[in-house]
C-alpha cells in the first residue's frame, strides 16, 4: 500500500472510530458527549475533502445546541450515510 493509501485509510478509520461514538452516545442520551468527536470528524472531512460529511456534522452541532433530538436524529442519519458514500468512493477509486 502507498503512504498516500495509508494517509486515507487511517483517516477513515478515525472518523469511523468517532462516528461509533456519536452512535453510542445517541443510544446511551449522553448527548453532551458529542460535540467533542463531532467537531473531529469535521475537521478530518474538511482535511480528505468530504464536503457532504463536514456539512452534515455541521449540522449535527446545530442540533446538539439547539436540543433538537428529531433533527439530531435526521442529520446523525445523514452524516451516516454521507460516510458510508465516501467510503464506497473511496474503495472504488482504489480499485481503478
Amino acid at each position: 500500500m502507498h503512504d498516500a493509501e495509508e494517509i486515507v485509510c487511517r483517516m477513515l478509520e478515525d472518523i469511523a472510530m468517532r462516528l461509533d461514538m456519536l452512535q453510542r452516545a445517541m443510544a446511551e442520551h449522553t448527548f453532551d458527549t458529542m460535540e467533542r468527536p463531532a467537531r473531529r470528524i469535521g475537521a478530518i472531512a474538511d482535511q480528505m475533502g468530504l464536503t457532504e460529511v463536514a456539512v452534515a456534522v455541521g449540522h449535527v452541532l446545530n442540533c446538539l445546541a439547539q436540543e433538537d433530538g428529531i433533527g439530531l436524529d435526521a442529520t446523525m442519519a445523514r452524516l451516516e450515510r454521507g460516510f458510508d458514500v465516501a467510503v464506497s468512493e473511496v474503495w472504488e477509486f482504489r480499485d481503478l
